[in-house]
């Protein structure tokens, strides 16, 4: 089972009842870093239930990341180690340093939107074709307002 963290109490529960015989041979994928999308009754903590149900699971954790920067890992590793009820990981890369994180607070979603906008007609100005340019987003919720915004600042979606 992939995406574990998105599972709801009802597939944890079925889960179970599947494993529960005399080899216990399932498989499960997921990150209790990576919060779980709200809704359908979603909960991180199936993966903390998965440890105490199945103890002699074997756990492989994949720490290192193959896409970000030193920097970016830094800074995750900062704000994921404060979580209180979590698996203890350390990520790390091989990539380089990478450029300065920058912060740029936003009062919401349609604000933040607009600085994304900006930030694509700027890259369009400097000549960088739009085929090269990409917005990714966390969350689905997050793709009305950029849309909005990318239309208001005349750049094809």
């Amino acid at each position: 089972m992939d995406e574990f963290q998105d599972t709801n109490n009802a597939q944890y529960r079925m889960l179970r009842a599947i494993a529960v015989n005399e080899h216990r041979n399932l498989c499960v994928v997921g990150d209790d870093d990576r919060p779980s999308t709200a809704g359908a009754g979603r909960t991180c903590r199936n993966i903390q239930y998965f440890k105490r149900d199945f103890p002699d699971a074997l756990v492989v954790k994949l720490e290192q990341n193959y896409r970000s920067t030193q920097r970016i890992l830094r800074a995750a590793n900062a704000v994921i180690s404060k979580a209180q009820q979590r698996e203890g990981k350390t990520l790390f890369t091989r990539n380089g340093e990478g450029a300065p994180i920058e912060l740029l607070p936003c009062e919401d979603e349609r604000e933040e939107a607009r600085h994304i906008a900006h930030g694509v007609k700027s890259t369009l100005a400097r000549g960088v074709p739009a085929r090269e340019i990409a917005v990714f987003y966390r969350i689905h919720a997050q793709s009305r307002p950029l849309e909005d915004a990318m239309r208001a600042a005349n750049i094809p979606t």
